[in-house]
């Protein structure tokens, strides 16, 4: 059936349920699209709904005067708005509504409003339960954000609806999709806990994301799909819609795409339907001038939302430019970063900048828009909020102009200079509220004929012909690490009192608030000290037109007003949203560097971090600003790549190229960074831990610096620290104190007590932890020789102890498993062989303290014999 409902889309050019309905009825009767030439395996539901169908086209057809073997091939819209494609008796959930979903979101993920409801539709026409048609919508919302390359954490996210709501319009899920929305299908045990691939539309679908949620690999997923049981086929092909669009083909297991039947037409369709999608997007009206035929009353939608409206005359603009494939001749929106933009001026979306000149007077349409406002606080640490462009609606392209610095950052875009990692101490607070729009008069010729005339002397690449107008303010908070609960309240309270107009209760727990920064783009509400102030401020600019800003703008091609095209240079190539979202991800983990440093370690540096643990400081400070150069460079090579594929000058199949960026690049920035965090959250650690030492009256010391050296035994260790019988010396290093931490609390307690009764003592904690001991059963021989060896060694893994499934691959000391190659070289004159193990230490050697340590190492071996 999801063959049938493709080629519906294919020929139609559209989303036409009679003509899906027509293909079911097709592959029923006479096998269409069917592997073995036959109708196999169809649900009670679906022949039930087919059989309906039939019996309607009868009667339609008599109605209507129209032979029956032409019902088959009805076009005219008016008919078909007539026919009743609901087919479905109520209350009817099975989960075959789900299994066929994916041509939809795929053809339509451009404007997914219409994706999800397009979903919506293509189950309810023969499965008529809420449930199912709630389904499908939830569904295909996840196949349209994972084609667009949201990350998997953020697609099984629990308040994945919430980030991603305007999409649904205003008809909320289901409770008991909303209960799977929430994460109820996150469940270890699997079948143990209930996950069951049943004939339900729900449990189906509740399973199919346990499937994707459990394992990290399209195999490994689809076969747990599988090994739950009951209705495995389904629950499997449910899995492999959502599997698929977020691995990608070249995941697939290449051992079960040899076995595909009909490989080379299911290559031909799924490139037919990218195509045709295209094309209907290039071609389409705005998405609230849109509906499918057979639209019927109970699927009615109201896809306008808070972050984006357009009006009539820009669809009239965009329907009048003919039916060429280029994505660049869409009607965009922009958040507005610049305020001084207005209908009429041109605007150059290379750059993302407005061009002052020259600029068109339009007396514009305007009317208030009747949105509720929009505010909303979510937790630093929710995969959302790792990209805050994102998360208040930038767009891919102005999202790489900013990350860039193609664009400025100015305005509401100014947040990417939050100086601070967003973490779980951070608190998001967004607040949007839409007044009113402006659009293009209705009537436009003179509009047009004005723009053709100022174009010929311009760059621009577009026209502003809308402008949204209201509030957007975004505010970052750190909280004190210790009992947020009552700040996370009084901010929820907040929420309600700009959403809905309540009372403001008390704020006095706001005055923990750590930092508060504001970003807007009305700049009297950067300037307030205080949460509470802003609160009332946007109160009074609420009612107040002469202090609304520009929200957004929106955007028409030029080549819109040049049907026949224009002298210049005009062209716009927009990103595909994956590439655009890989690049944001490079940028997006370089910019964290500095960020890194300020939120651990802060920028007043602490005397002890400059005195005593000066060379691990300086260390970190080393790796640091080779990151952050890193970053700047990448960014101008960005910018300038980025530049020449949105002018044509490069290909976007050669990004990496151009880039520069390949896989193993890619891993060494992620571990560096990472490295970076851990050595920077160990210093922070060792900094808390000298300064409590300090406190209780030790002084600290470090063994290195009190000359003691590899090879000093016990009685000369003691020689070079004890300078007088008058001191009491604790020598101990990280490890030990973790792991005897009563013991280390109980010395100290001694030393303390022995002291109240003699106050000339002097209390001293020598740390060990940066002195490479040696093992004295060690016996160290060093032999040279030559030996061919070959590089293809076969990998194996080395396990320290017995399997633990709290291992941390990812940071150093947290895991006993080490990944290695062993080579055997034949000695024939002893008729022995000798195994060496190459471990692959290079990872674990860039964090400071090991690279220091396995130097030590290294430099013993090379003065022993």
């Amino acid at each position: 059936m999801a063959l049938c409902l493709a080629n519906s889309l294919i020929a139609r050019h559209d989303f036409v349920p009679y003509d899906q309905l027509v293909r079911y009825k097709w592959w029923y009767r006479n096998g269409y699209m069917s592997s073995t030439g036959h109708c196999f395996d169809i649900g009670a539901a679906t022949r039930q709904s087919l059989q309906e169908f039939e019996r309607r086209q009868r009667k339609f057809a008599q109605d209507h005067n129209i032979p029956f073997n032409h019902m088959d091939f009805l076009s005219d819209p008016n008919l078909l708005n007539q026919f009743d494609v609901n087919c479905s008796k109520d209350g009817v959930a099975g989960n075959g509504a789900l299994m066929r979903l994916t041509p939809v979101p795929l053809f339509f993920h451009r404007y997914p409003e219409i994706a999800v409801e397009y979903s919506g539709i293509s189950g309810r026409i023969t499965h008529g339960d809420e449930k199912a048609y709630d389904a499908c919508r939830y569904y295909g919302a996840l196949i349209v954000a994972a084609l667009s390359g949201v990350e998997k954490n953020e697609l099984i996210s629990d308040t994945f609806y919430d980030v991603h709501k305007q999409w649904f319009g205003k008809r909320t899920l289901h409770s008991d999709i909303m209960e799977i929305a929430r994460g109820s299908f996150k469940k270890h045990g699997g079948y143990e806990d209930g996950i069951r691939g049943k004939g339900y539309v729900v449990k189906a679908l509740e399973a199919a994301l346990w499937a994707f949620w459990s394992e990290d690999s399209f195999e490994k997923g689809a076969l747990n799909a599988v090994n739950l049981g009951d209705d495995t086929d389904t629950t499997a092909a449910i899995y492999g819609q959502l599997a698929g669009a977020h691995y990608g083909y070249r995941k697939l297991p290449s051992k079960w795409l040899q076995c595909v039947y009909a490989n080379n037409f299911m290559h031909c369709l799924s490139s037919w339907i990218t195509y045709e999608g295209e094309k209907w997007f290039t071609n389409q009206k705005t998405p609230d001038m849109t509906k499918p035929s057979n639209h019927s009353s109970l699927a009615s939608r109201n896809t306008t939302s808070n972050t984006s409206i357009v009006s009539k005359q820009d669809s009239d603009l965009s329907s009048e430019s003919g039916s060429i494939i280029d994505g660049s001749l869409a009607t965009s929106e922009r958040k507005a970063i610049d305020p001084s933009g207005h209908i009429g001026l041109f605007y150059d979306a290379w750059h993302d900048c407005i061009l002052k000149s020259p600029s068109i007077s339009i007396k514009p349409n305007a009317h208030s828009t009747a949105l509720p406002p929009k505010c909303l606080v979510e937790r630093g640490d929710k995969p959302e909020c790792q990209n805050l462009l994102r998360f208040i609606g930038f767009d891919d392209e102005l999202r790489l102009s900013v990350q860039s610095a193609i664009a400025p950052p100015t305005g509401i875009a100014s947040l990417v200079q939050y100086p601070f990692l967003i973490d779980e101490c951070t608190r998001v607070l967004y607040y949007s509220y839409l007044v009113r729009h402006e659009a293009l008069p209705d009537e436009i010729n003179n509009a047009r004929k004005n723009i053709q005339r100022s174009t010929c002397e311009t760059v621009a690449t577009h026209v502003i012909t809308g402008v949204n107008w209201g509030i957007d303010i975004l505010i970052l908070l750190r909280l004190p690490p210790d009992d947020p609960k009552m700040i996370d309240d009084t901010l929820n309270n907040i929420c309600q009192y700009l959403n809905n107009d309540t009372k403001l209760s008390r704020t006095d727990s706001l005055d923990r608030i750590l930092e508060k920064h504001i970003y807007s783009n009305a700049p009297e509400l950067t300037k307030k000290t205080t949460i509470v102030d802003v609160c009332h401020a946007i109160h009074r600019l609420k009612n107040d037109p002469t202090h609304h800003q520009p929200v957004s703008y929106i955007l028409q091609p030029i080549k819109v007003f040049y049907p026949n095209g224009n002298k210049n240079d005009d062209r716009f190539i927009p990103f595909e949203p994956k590439t655009a979202q890989r690049i944001e991800k490079h940028l997006l983990r370089l910019s964290c560097v500095n960020k890194m440093w300020l939120t651990i370690l802060s920028n007043e540096i602490s005397d002890v971090l400059k005195k005593d643990l000066t060379e691990q400081l300086n260390e970190a400070c080393d790796l640091k600003l080779k990151l952050a150069n890193e970053y700047d460079k990448k960014k101008e090579t960005y910018g300038n790549a980025i530049l020449n594929i949105r002018q044509g000058k490069y290909s976007q199949e050669g990004i990496n190229h151009h880039l520069l960026i390949d896989d193993d690049q890619e891993i060494t920035w992620k571990r560096s960074i990472d490295d970076l965090k851990y050595w920077l959250t160990m210093l922070k650690k060792k900094e808390c831990f000298i300064m409590e030492w300090k406190t209780r009256g030790f002084e600290y010391w470090n063994a290195i610096k009190c000359g003691v050296e590899h090879g000093d035994d016990d009685n000369t260790i003691e020689r070079k620290l004890m300078k007088n019988d008058r001191q009491r010396i604790l020598c101990s290093n990280d490890t030990l104190n973790e792991n005897n931490w009563s013991t280390l609390e109980m010395l100290c307690s001694r030393m303390i007590n022995e002291r109240l009764t003699k106050p000339d003592l002097c209390l001293v904690y020598a740390d060990f932890a940066y002195y490479v001991l040696a093992s004295r059963s060690a016996v160290r021989v060093l032999v040279s020789f030559v030996a061919l060896i070959k590089n293809d060694f076969e990998h194996h893994f080395v396990r320290s102890g017995n399997p633990d499934p709290n291992e941390d691959h990812d940071h150093p000391g947290q895991s006993t498993t080490l990944r290695c190659k062993s080579a055997q070289l034949s000695n024939k004159h002893a008729h022995s062989d000798l195994t060496m193990v190459n471990a692959c230490i290079e990872r674990v050697e860039q964090i400071p303290m090991v690279r220091k340590q396995m130097d030590a190492v290294r430099k013993m071996q090379e003065t022993s014999v």
